[in-house]
């Protein structure tokens, strides 16, 4: 590539060698270059980049310094090799193609952190020439710098596999002290397993555009970075967050982004939560995606006659169906044991309302045989020992339960994991209710007019996942949810908490 001066072809540097030495270069200076190696069998110089793509590494001034060597034999033990360090090269402090990057306008485009030269060398043939990338090692502060030189807020764009955003993270880790106002760094989220010149062959300039459009700050990298995959239904584990959030914003030395950072973490913090998916399932990026920042609106404020609505009132009927379903699921466990071992891990995480259902609960947990365990005592017998009182007698008193056909001991297995199942999935969502409904309620204090209304709309949805199961509803009690969400429907169409103009 003319562009990138690439260099010498593998059979054409033993042409170069003996250039230099009709030049009178002695051999000394040729292997002082990095050109060249002293062989451990002869005293012959050896090609240090032997069967080797050549691409000539220049400084800030476009001067070439040294040269970096991509192996074409697949089998190489290094696939890159640099020259050695010298006064006039340390890998740590050069950006390569930073002096081409250099001579184009400020500010006009954003700069571009790839990985490696091919990277920079595709994008260029793509017309994105303001690419730059490091010399095979992980991005130093004093490279940080040469890029914030070029513009206030380059994007990186490193390999969408596990390599490029673990390189990702470490870069955001030595950035963290360094940000300033005008020094930011944003970051585009290449599709799994795929580099920029993947991208550009498949999606085209368009593609790689759109994905630098939507690069993320850091911010939400070092967000998702501490959340991903991880599960917060614990007090302790909330508090862990905290404190590694903690100590990665005070990492920041400016004062005033450091606050802002504060800021903006707690109010992600307060939408990731507030989020039904959170607490029932892993947390991942794709959630932590889905949650838009908003800035509280203070348009209006909430009606006197709307904050004595049934939105801040537990519902009585609410609580008989939480109860209902919780002794669905523990009178199910009792009389299927195997299929209490099987949901041992949703049993314990389920907050049960109820502090005598919940006991029961406890007590099956700290009882649950293995598979292969024939004790003589019965399951139940082992809760009502523990418990000292008869927990299927107490479980009768929810009149449903007793003419439940999937949770007597003599219901098939498939029918009564479906029953439990769907139990648990129904409890869930109606908790998460009440959670969105407790949430809107907060909100009227601030008169979070938008806020309300998406705490009202997710209460609502919740509602809908709450009616739906792998079956049928066999216990006929839905009419809280088609009532509730009635009354939801409607007070989002009206939205009866602004003020009348």
């Amino acid at each position: 590539s003319k562009h990138f001066e690439l260099g010498f072809a593998p059979n054409s540097r033993n042409a170069l060698l003996k250039f230099l030495q009709r030049q009178k270069f002695e051999t000394k200076s040729i292997i002082s270059s990095g050109l060249c190696m002293i062989s451990e069998k002869t005293t012959e110089p050896l090609d240090r980049f032997r069967n080797r793509l050549m691409f000539p590494i220049k400084d800030a001034k476009g001067n070439i310094v040294a040269f970096g060597g991509r192996s074409l034999d697949p089998s190489a033990p290094a696939k890159y090799l640099n020259s050695p360090e010298t006064p006039l090269f340390s890998k740590g402090k050069l950006l390569y193609n930073y002096s081409n990057a250099k001579s184009l306008p400020r500010g006009k485009n954003p700069l571009l952190l790839v990985e490696g030269y091919m990277d920079v060398i595709a994008l260029f043939q793509a017309g994105f020439t303001n690419a730059v990338a490091p010399l095979g090692t992980a991005i130093t502060e004093n490279q940080l710098q040469l890029l914030w030189i070029l513009h206030p807020e380059p994007v990186v764009l490193f390999d969408g596999d596990k390599a490029g955003k673990n390189a990702a993270i470490k870069l955001l880790a030595i950035s963290l002290p360094s940000l300033e106002p005008n020094k930011s760094i944003r970051f585009g989220e290449l599709p799994n397993s795929q580099d920029p010149d993947d991208l550009v062959k498949s999606e085209g300039r368009k593609g790689l555009i759109s994905i630098i459009e939507k690069a993320q700050p850091a911010i939400r990298i070092l967000w998702n970075d501490l959340t991903d995959g991880q599960l917060f239904d614990s007090p302790e584990r909330k508090a862990a967050l905290d404190i590694k959030l903690r100590k990665s914003i005070g990492k920041i030395k400016n004062i005033d982004l450091r606050t802002y950072f504060f800021k903006e973490i707690k109010e992600i913090k307060h939408q990731f939560f507030s989020n039904p998916n959170y607490l029932w399932g892993i947390a991942n990026s794709t959630v932590s995606k889905e949650i838009n920042v908003r800035t509280k609106s203070k348009i209006a404020t909430p009606l006197k006659e709307t904050k004595n609505s049934f939105l801040g009132r537990p519902s009585a009927n609410l609580n008989l169906e939480l109860r209902l379903k919780e002794g669905t699921i523990i009178l199910g466990c009792i009389n299927h044991p195997t299929i209490a071992y099987t949901f041992e891990n949703k049993l314990s995480r389920l907050h049960f309302t109820f502090p005598d259902l919940r006991k029961i609960r406890d007590a099956i947990l700290a009882e649950i045989p293995l598979p292969d365990c024939n004790s003589e005592e019965p399951f139940h017998q082992k809760i009502n020992t523990r418990l000292k009182f008869d927990v299927r007698e107490k479980l009768r008193q929810i009149p449903q339960l007793k003419i439940h056909p999937h949770l007597k001991p003599e219901a098939s297995k498939l029918n009564a994991t479906k029953a439990i199942l769907d139990a648990i999935n129904h409890h869930n969502s109606l908790i998460n209710y009440q959670t969105e409904i407790k949430l809107a309620e907060d909100a009227f204090s601030d008169g979070a007019s938008e806020e309300i209304t998406n705490r009202i709309a997710e209460a609502n949805k919740t509602l809908q996942k709450a009616s739906k199961g792998s079956e049928a509803q066999i216990l006929n009690t839905d009419e809280l949810t088609k009532a509730s969400a009635k009354r939801l429907n409607l007070m989002i169409q009206e939205q009866i908490w602004l003020k009348k103009k």
